[in-house]
């Protein structure tokens, strides 16, 4: 998958603004930062968040214990 640098700060940004809340983000909440991207662009971003996401996720249990 290819993204470029300002798509990879795109993902970041949503990404930190996820992990610093205690609730699920909406699409208000990151429209302004997915708007000057096309569709294809946006899908490729969300599929990045997802893989992001769950390596954190992933990297906090291992850290805790839990798995």
């Amino acid at each position: 998958m290819m993204m470029s640098d300002h798509m990879h700060d795109v993902a970041m940004t949503i990404l930190n603004r996820r992990t610093t809340r205690s609730v699920d983000l909406v699409e208000d909440y990151v429209a302004g930062d997915l708007a000057p991207l096309d569709v294809p662009d946006q899908m490729t971003l969300f599929i990045a968040l997802f893989c992001m996401f769950g390596t954190k996720v992933g990297a906090i249990k291992t850290a805790n214990g839990i798995e």
